[in-house]
């Protein structure tokens, strides 16, 4: 079974100068993910640091957009 959270922690350790939402967006791009459930591990796994406090709707809508685009190396 695909796992957010695994996926995340892949890119996260391949791509450690890269920020936490990058590796994110990378995790979910072309999985087919729920809106739930990349909003759950979206607060999960993104520091607040890094979004704006009425930024999380709008990322998530994006992050949801990429889960249906095909997976693609040069992202």
């Amino acid at each position: 079974m695909r796992s957010i959270n695994r996926r995340f922690e892949e890119f996260k350790k391949i791509n450690k100068n890269l920020s936490d939402y990058i590796n994110l967006a990378r995790a979910v791009r072309g999985q087919n993910f729920t809106r739930n459930m990349i909003s759950r591990w979206f607060y999960i796994l993104i520091s607040k640091e890094e979004y704006g406090e009425k930024d999380d709707v709008d990322i998530i809508t994006h992050l949801a957009k990429l889960t249906k685009l095909p997976e693609d190396d040069s992202f």
